[in-house]
Formats: C-alpha cells, structure tokens, sequence
C-alpha cells in the first residue's frame, strides 16, 4: 500500500530509439537516411531490420536503431590524431578532443592484460557492412607493437 502523498511522476522506461526523430516522423520522408556500406544502401529502419532478419542477427531493439553516420552526429576524421597524454596524478589518458573521456589504459595494455582472453578478435558476420569479417581481417588494423608477446590462439582470436 501507498503511503505517500505526492502525486505519482510518470516514469517512462522506453529508451529512444533515434532521438532526431519523434516518434510520429519515423517511417515517413523525413525519416529516410542512407547508410552507404559494402552490403548496399540502408533507406530506413525497415529495410535495415529486414538485413537484421535475414542475418539471422539478434534484435535488441525492434525497431532498431540506425547505425550512426554524418547524418547523426558522426564524423569520420581523415589521417590520425595526437596521441594522448597522461595525467601525472591519476595516470588517465587524456583526449585534447574528448576531455570526459579518461580511461586509465590505453588499447595496447588492456590487450597485453588479456582483457578479453581470446574472444574479442573472431570472425563476425556484420549486418552492418553485410558481409563476413575474417579475425584476420580484424587483426590488420592493429599495429603490430600492440600484439608483441601475446599468443594469439589463446588472448587474442578463437
């Protein structure tokens, strides 16, 4: 039973599936963004939940959320930017660009941690690209002083 007196605040437990557009704008012209990837151009949330489907990928959230792109805010940026620095007190990184953002290791020591114990590197079929991505493929991208002394059968692919 109730005791208290106040008036109930309504709780809304939804979490917005796309916070540029209300609810009454999805499925409409407004709605249509173009996610240009290898597996074709994604038009809209339907025909994006119909690459879900066929994947036989799992919907977290029906309807789903549209990849981000330049159209939500963001941005791709040519070339690589500074390295971070260290706060000599905490021993955060820090960002020039993203000052809330402090981890306190940088990608190469979570790796050389084992952070991930040999699941984080496997091949993956994205739904996004629409296509099969090869943990070799994956590992290309990394520099190669990152992986030095880690084996990779057992920290780093499975």
């Amino acid at each position: 039973m109730r005791r208290s007196k106040r008036a109930r605040k309504e709780v809304n437990y939804k979490e917005p599936s796309n916070p540029i557009f209300s609810e009454e704008e999805k499925g409409t012209e407004k709605h249509v963004q173009k996610v240009k990837d290898e597996g074709g151009e994604v038009e809209n949330v339907k025909q994006y939940r119909q690459r879900l489907v066929k994947a036989k990928k799992e919907l977290y959230k029906d309807p789903p959320v549209l990849p981000p792109t330049s159209t939500t805010g963001c941005r791709v940026l040519n070339g690589k930017m500074p390295p971070p620095t260290r706060n000599k007190e905490t021993n955060a990184l820090i960002f020039k660009d993203h000052p809330e953002f402090k981890p306190n290791l940088s990608p190469k020591e979570v790796l050389q941690l084992g952070s991930f114990g040999g699941t984080y590197f496997r091949s993956i079929d994205s739904a996004v690209l629409g296509r099969r991505i090869s943990w070799k493929e994956a590992l290309e991208d990394i520099p190669k002083d990152w992986l030095e002394g880690l084996d990779r059968a057992t920290q780093l692919t499975n």
